[in-house]
């Protein structure tokens, strides 16, 4: 991790990470559909701060329950496509 992100997370008033610390982001999961374009992009808040923080190097994940049906069957396949590197 570099210096500037440390500072990131001294902002919000955490403490330093060490090189093996995983951040957990626990919450809600979306897909929002933008009817007027036909396009849909992954969203929520603890998936979108998890892959902000992988954009940092710092290590992350995310927990959240996904459901059986195609939106769901999609949000597995982002997790496990975002989220399997080791970073």
């Amino acid at each position: 991790m570099t210096t500037s992100d440390s500072s990131i997370l001294h902002i919000i008033g955490a403490p330093p990470l060490l090189d093996d610390d995983i951040v957990t982001t626990v919450g809600d999961n979306s897909i929002d559909i933008y009817p007027a374009t036909g396009l849909s992009s992954i969203g929520g808040c603890a998936p979108n701060v998890a892959v902000r923080l992988l954009g940092h190097g710092v290590r992350s994940e995310f927990i959240g329950r996904i459901g059986d049906d195609d939106f769901g069957r999609r949000l597995n396949q982002f997790d496990q496509n975002a989220f399997a590197a080791d970073r």
